[in-house]
């Protein structure tokens, strides 16, 4: 004799299982969306803090650079004068 109570009983629990399962499942993808959402984000905010300090440098060295220019092109100028013999008129 067949018990299908017994039968019902095993349904029920691997239909049990198969929920459970699924909801693992469905946190597991849950999770790594959320990792992947926070990569990025974490990405971003490192490229805007690089950019942050690049700019005020760059704007920095550009100035220092002309800066330099500048004065070398004083000395050279002085160093012309000095080396170069005056007309006289």
């Amino acid at each position: 004799m067949h018990d299908y109570n017994n039968d019902k009983t095993m349904m029920k629990m691997a239909e049990e299982t198969t929920v459970q399962g699924r909801g693992a499942t469905s946190g597991l993808v849950d999770a790594t969306a959320r990792l992947g959402q926070l990569q990025v984000e974490m990405m971003a905010g490192g490229l805007r803090a690089v950019m942050a300090l690049l700019v005020p440098l760059s704007r920095a060295s550009v100035e220092l650079s002309l800066g330099m220019l500048k004065t070398f092109s004083r000395v050279m100028d002085g160093i012309t004068t000095a080396l170069v013999p005056k007309r006289q008129v």
